[in-house]
């Protein structure tokens, strides 16, 4: 549906995993600041929303933009959870 190849689909997936390492260590810092609960549920609200946006991605771009954004909020609830 997004027409790309399996070696972009294999970055997007790296890509993935490096902005989750990143964020984990910048989530565990603001862990530290704020509230826990209130860091947990804005990670899920991300994920709820980029997951949504992911599955309405009209191009290969928009689609590793929301997964990025996805990384971010999954960290966030790997880090308090």
């Amino acid at each position: 549906a997004l027409d790309t190849s399996p070696a972009a689909v294999q970055a997007s997936i790296g890509g993935y995993q490096a902005l989750f390492a990143v964020g984990t260590l910048a989530a565990g810092w603001l862990a530290d600041r704020v509230d826990k609960a209130m860091l947990a549920v804005a990670g899920m609200a991300l994920v709820a929303a980029a997951s949504l946006a992911v599955a309405q991605a009209a191009s290969f771009e928009s689609f590793v933009f929301w997964r990025c954004l996805q990384a971010l909020g999954a960290c966030s609830t790997f880090v308090v959870g």
